[in-house]
């Protein structure tokens, strides 16, 4: 699957970029492009990110926004 997302489930980029500014861009300044699915969710694994949960859904859409000027 494109940029590691599961099969069975599709990113939306609208989507994405909602989740991006409401948990991530409060301390990321910039945006962390080129991340694939797999990235994203080890770094939710490290300490500073314990607060945070993301479905593996709610991660998809994520990756396809970090991913939206890739073909």
């Amino acid at each position: 699957t494109k940029f590691g997302i599961p099969a069975g489930i599709t990113g939306n980029i609208n989507s994405g970029n909602s989740i991006w500014n409401s948990t991530c861009s409060g301390c990321h300044g910039s945006e962390k492009l080129g991340r694939n699915f797999g990235q994203l969710q080890g770094s939710l694994s490290i300490p500073m990110m314990a607060g945070i949960h993301l479905q593996a859904a709610q991660i998809a859409h994520l990756t396809a926004y970090l991913n939206r000027f890739q073909k």
